[in-house]
């Protein structure tokens, strides 16, 4: 693990059959449309789907609450809850996420987004550009952070995005744990 006060980084965490498994699962689920909780949908050009805690897309959740419990002993947030998991292709020259944070600062049920955790499925041999960088704190090394099986976990307030794809296919799992408002 590569810890920054910002970040952690599990480099290499899952092999490169249990990324092939969860990318034929991820896609067995509908493509729906990328949407931004600010309405800025020419900032997003990505394929997702969502993905259940339960039945085939158990294991997923329970990866991702492995991580996020070790991640919440080094950042001290209070999560309380994991809602269904995103898995998002870049698959499209020119699809992309704009700089944003995670976090809806206008939601009414008391909830706010606070660790945001991204694993990496595609081979980084398979696509160029897509890259995750974040905008006001250092970024992880590159070939750390592309290494398929590496996931990453944030705090969800940091600004950062997804530079454009500019051949192949890109894709990934994201999961984000809430928890009472930011403070």
């Amino acid at each position: 693990m590569i810890n920054h006060p910002n970040w952690l980084l599990y480099e290499g965490f899952l092999s490169d059959e249990d990324c092939e498994r969860w990318i034929d699962l991820g896609r067995q689920a509908p493509i729906q449309e990328a949407k931004t909780f600010g309405g800025h949908d020419t900032h997003r050009k990505t394929d997702i789907r969502w993905l259940s805690n339960e039945g085939v897309y158990q294991e997923m959740h329970d990866v991702f609450k492995h991580i996020a419990l070790d991640a919440n002993q080094y950042f001290q947030t209070t999560i309380t809850r994991l809602p269904p998991l995103q898995f998002t292709e870049y698959s499209d020259v020119g699809h992309k996420y704009d700089m944003h944070h995670d976090v809806d600062y206008n939601r009414q049920d008391g909830l706010h987004r606070k660790l945001s955790i991204v694993v990496q499925l595609s081979d980084p041999e398979d696509y160029e550009g897509g890259v995750l960088t974040f905008a006001h704190t250092q970024n992880p090394e590159p070939s750390a952070l592309i290494k398929r099986g590496s996931i990453i976990c944030f705090l969800s307030y940091l600004e950062h995005g997804v530079s454009p794809i500019t051949k192949g296919d890109r894709t990934s799992l994201v999961g984000w744990f809430e928890g009472p408002r930011w403070r």
